[in-house]
């Protein structure tokens, strides 16, 4: 049974985000490899959004951070950044996480969440500003503490070893319950200019989104009437050091929103500093 503890956002826990998010706490955590990642979105063929993606593990411990900013033509309709980061323990290729913090700023505009594990059922979570009533209590009714946020639901995908794309993830970021579906379509060969920095052997998958608690009754509809595609998406196979298998890198995205193709390719990748697709 879920035991987890609701609370308004301190100014403590703020100013830990702050800190968390700083590239001090990335550097400062004894680790073996550093896997550092940029991404450019585009939506209808015009540059929206940007990403990076950085991820720092041992054979123990991982801590990842990640940035996402609307670019070009979106930033003019709504300019918006967030801010993630989060830590755990790595065991037997799996993310165990230990703490989640995000922050999205739009505007004059803020929302933060911070996710901290307690015990294995036990979790804290703080929000700001709170859900309303009606999605609170969507997200109670689902919420066990061993769903893992986003980023670590992420890390264990990087970390598939031979079950790559071939499981589903539920995954919780403070407000929202959600599933991440993975299928394994096979392989592929990218070329030059394919995707983006990358270029060499891929495994293609389809990837959908499917929203479970914590959204608007609009939102939970439009669902059921009519689900969010799925998305094509591309992992490289990335051989992080002589002593450990390959672990899986993003590298290129395709799908459509609302009739609209978007796309999503790498523009810079490095592992302990070295270009992903000279470590294939």
């Amino acid at each position: 049974m879920t035991n987890s503890v609701t609370t308004s956002p301190t100014l403590f826990s703020i100013v830990v985000l702050g800190l968390f998010m700083s590239t001090s706490a990335a550097t400062a955590q004894t680790a073996e490899n550093k896997l550092n990642l940029e991404y450019d979105f585009t939506g209808a063929g015009i540059r929206i959004l940007e990403a990076t993606f950085d991820l720092t593990f041992d054979q123990k411990s991982y801590l990842v951070r990640s940035r996402l900013s609307t670019k070009g033509v979106a930033s003019i309709f709504s300019k918006s950044v967030t801010y993630l980061g989060a830590r755990g323990i790595l065991g037997t290729r799996q993310a165990r996480p230990e703490e989640f913090q995000s922050r999205t700023e739009k505007g004059q505009k803020q929302k933060t969440a911070n996710i901290t594990w307690l015990k294995k059922d036990q979790q804290k979570i703080d929000v700001l500003p709170q859900p309303n009533k009606s999605r609170q209590a969507s997200v109670d009714k689902f919420l066990k503490p061993g769903f893992p946020d986003p980023l670590s639901a992420l890390v264990a995908i990087t970390f598939s070893a031979d079950k790559l794309c071939r499981n589903k993830i539920r995954s919780f970021d403070g407000r929202k319950i959600f599933d991440f579906k993975l299928e394994y379509l096979g392989k592929e060969e990218l070329r030059k200019g394919d995707a983006g920095a990358y270029f060499g052997p891929a495994h293609k998958c389809s990837f959908t989104n499917i929203p479970i608690a914590g959204y608007s009754k609009k939102r939970m509809k439009a669902h059921r009437t009519k689900p969010t595609p799925a998305y094509t998406i591309w992992f490289a196979p990335i051989k992080a050091s002589s002593k450990s298998g390959p672990i899986f890198v993003p590298v290129k995205a395709t799908g459509t929103i609302n009739w609209a193709s978007v796309g999503v390719v790498i523009t810079k990748g490095r592992i302990n500093g070295q270009p992903l697709s000279a470590l294939r």
